[in-house]
């Protein structure tokens, strides 16, 4: 604090002293009872009540003189005042109701307000005629609130939504207030003219407040040194929720993190895995792919067919009848197999069979039955006579029964794995969508996936062989 503002301070009445010393930091204190010599030390209390009781001692020495109406005027001459008596002394003799003149010199008494201000001066030539400017307005005075933290609102001002929007409107309101108690220069009166338009203009571009209304704005600005405090404690009171939550924010970004890198190690672990199950999987078919490589080169990896002992199965010596409905039962089948054998080969002798679907039991005929006759060349012989002579035979709906070898067990059998092979390829998974077709001819029979082959059956094979892309599969019979 500077030594010119604390002899300032100590000219303040004691009502407005004792506000500002209220109002004043420790420190602030401390200097002041240093500047009046007695040390530094001392606690707040001590220092108002030292500094005060010195005040009421020398109030005599320090206090600014006073004018008309017991104003107190600074002790330092006013420059706005020096140029008001100067340029008065040179205008023309003016009469004003008392019957003084500008031009006739100061009195005793006007001597002694030769340190009033601009505004005093110019308010003492206004009281004396009514054609001199009237006096220049007091500077406005900032309302004292009890609770300078808190301001009042400014009329019609909207209401703060947060917090901190709450803190910037009443910074807002006092720092309105503040630069409204700043002493500003009188105003030029509308209407003046001549010498009296001049001496206003002249006042009011060297305006230089006085030392009183400097106080008075040191005082105001004293009292509001608490809005900046006030502000920061309500920011941090504002964001201390929102400190709160990043702190749970930050909490829970830390345990995201520790999680992801247990699941990063856990990934690594399983990583690790998963390519030591590659290569064993590798491994296995590498070794599979040698062994089915060696399957056709072993006794046991193709059955064969003993035609030896299917040389002795008596579907040789038949004759088949096809084409049957599953309504045309056994008597009706014998009686018409009888029908036409007895008619056109009355010395051949011969035993009519069936075959049926599933467990005789059952009593599921299939679509055929046959002839079984002594020796293989009369089977022949009669099978070839009722295809040439065009012999009819007709089945209960009244359609025609074709002749024709019936098979073998062991035809029966390999016909049946062609089947369940293509069974067993449509099922799979690399079939999906393509044409699978079985094809008879022999003398391999084959399985076709959209023309590729997929299984095969030569003519010797009791069961076939998967091959290309099927080749890894295993053929299975049904349960």
């Amino acid at each position: 604090m500077s030594m010119h503002w604390v002899k300032e301070i100590l000219c303040l009445q004691e009502a407005e002293l004792k506000v500002v010393l209220e109002k004043a930091s420790a420190e602030e204190l401390r200097e002041i009872r240093a500047f009046i010599g007695h040390g530094k030390a001392g606690k707040r209390d001590e220092n108002i009540t030292i500094i005060m009781a010195y005040v009421q001692e020398t109030s005599e020495h320090l206090k600014s003189p006073e004018g008309r109406d017991e104003r107190h005027r600074s002790p330092k001459v006013g420059k706005a005042a020096q140029v008001l008596r100067s340029a008065a002394a040179k205008a023309p003799a003016t009469k004003f109701t008392k019957g003084e003149t500008i031009g006739g010199g100061m009195s005793e008494d006007e001597e002694e307000l030769g340190n009033d201000s601009f505004a005093d001066g110019l308010n003492r030539a206004a009281s004396a005629s009514s054609s001199v400017p009237q006096s220049w307005p007091p500077p406005p005075s900032m309302p004292l609130y009890r609770n300078i933290g808190t301001p009042a609102p400014p009329a019609q001002a909207p209401q703060a939504s947060t917090p901190l929007a709450e803190v910037r409107a009443r910074a807002a309101a006092v720092r309105a207030a503040l630069e409204e108690s700043v002493p500003k220069p009188p105003v030029v009166t509308e209407g003046l003219q001549g010498r009296e338009k001049e001496l206003a203009e002249e006042a009011a571009r060297d305006f230089e407040p006085s030392n009183r209304d400097l106080m008075n704005v040191i005082t105001h600005m004293a009292r509001n040194m608490v809005v900046r405090d006030e502000v920061k404690a309500d920011v941090v009171e504002a964001l201390g929720p929102v400190r709160a939550q990043l702190h749970t924010v930050e909490a829970r970004s830390t345990q995201a993190l520790e999680e992801t890198k247990a699941l990063n190690e856990r990934l690594i672990v399983i990583e690790s895995g998963a390519i030591a199950e590659s290569d064993r999987v590798g491994q296995l078919e590498t070794a599979m792919k040698e062994v089915q490589s060696a399957i056709p080169d072993l006794s046991f990896g193709r059955p064969k067919v003993d035609w030896g002992a299917d040389a002795a199965d008596p579907m040789y010596r038949s004759v088949g009848f096809f084409g049957f409905k599953a309504e045309d039962g056994v008597e009706f089948r014998r009686q018409k197999v009888d029908e036409l054998l007895k008619q056109r080969f009355p010395d051949a002798a011969y035993s009519v069979g069936f075959d049926y679907k599933g467990p005789r039991k059952n009593g599921n005929l299939k679509s055929y039955c046959y002839a079984t006759f002594l020796t293989r060349d009369e089977a022949d012989r009669v099978l070839s006579e009722l295809n040439g002579k065009k012999y009819e035979l007709k089945n209960g709906k009244g359609d025609k029964v074709k002749y024709d070898k019936p098979r073998t067990s062991v035809q029966r059998k390999r016909w049946a794995c062609m089947m369940r092979a293509e069974e067993i390829v449509k099922a799979h998974e690399r079939s999906k969508g393509f044409e699978v077709k079985i094809e008879s001819k022999m003398p391999v029979r084959k399985v076709t996936v959209q023309g590729e082959v997929v299984f095969e059956q030569e003519r010797g094979d009791a069961i076939g062989t998967f091959v290309g892309k099927f080749a890894d599969v295993m053929f299975k019979f049904k349960e």
